[in-house]
């Protein structure tokens, strides 16, 4: 993957996460306020979403789209998820503080130990194989994965995007595609029955796109940190002994 197409998928992401109508760093500010009880196992309820846009100063027009637009949430309106954390069940199981979670995509199970500031145990499935793909991620780096051969599947920024607004249409159209493979041949064969224009990237790769993405939302919202250091390129390579081995 050359510099070019990393600052190309580095800009499709930061679209996903950062557009023009979340430019409000309060945006963040709540959304931090609603993370903090998902990964606690509590689901968040209007009432508790609407005192936390109050605590943080932000409009309740803006409030009702975001939440409109970037959670899911159950036939009472309780927020389920946000942003790509969810406790509702998606192929990426994510285990934060004892409390399994799920995250939309490959991509956020490794933006959101950085994001949270929390070390993350995640297990998946292989689309191809079946076989499972685990990693323990800090807020710095990878620290383990199984097999060393995995790799992610991303949707290239050429891909029609027509309108990815709404969850639904976001992880339509971006979501589903971007998994957690046992290797490059098995992300071929997945793209190979895709609707959608994929690459592979190795696990070292996509730790770079999400320190990418997070540097270029931060420079406009302080509620966003990620390490300046990069990670060593060797330390998500080698086998080690991982949790429950």
């Amino acid at each position: 993957m050359d510099k070019t197409q990393l600052d190309e998928m580095t800009k499709l992401c930061r679209g996903l996460i950062y557009s023009s109508r979340l430019s409000d760093s309060r945006v963040f500010q709540l959304a931090g306020h609603i993370w903090n009880q998902l990964i606690e196992g509590r689901p968040v309820s209007p009432q508790q979403a609407a005192q936390f846009s109050t605590r943080v100063g932000l409009s309740s027009s803006m409030a009702n789209w975001l939440l409109a637009n970037r959670s899911e949430r159950d036939h009472q309106g309780n927020i389920l998820g946000l942003f790509g954390l969810s406790l509702v069940t998606h192929p990426h199981q994510f285990l934060v503080n004892g409390q399994t979670l799920f995250t939309w995509c490959a991509i956020d199970a490794l933006l959101y130990p950085p994001l949270l500031g929390k070390t993350a145990h995640v297990e998946s499935r292989c689309p191809i194989t079946h076989e499972k793909v685990r990693l323990t991620i800090t807020p710095e780096r990878v620290e383990w994965v199984d097999p060393p051969s995995a790799m992610v599947s991303m949707v290239l920024p050429d891909t029609p995007q027509r309108c990815w607004e709404t969850v639904d249409e976001i992880q339509a159209g971006f979501c589903q595609h971007v998994r957690l493979f046992t290797s490059s041949q098995a992300v071929v064969q997945w793209g190979s029955h895709s609707d959608q224009n994929l690459a592979a990237l190795t696990i070292v790769e996509a730790e770079q796109l999400v320190r990418m993405v997070l540097e270029e939302v931060g420079k406009n919202t302080q509620d966003f940190r990620f390490s300046p250091d990069p990670p060593d390129s060797h330390s998500c390579l080698q086998p080690k002994t991982g949790p429950g081995t």
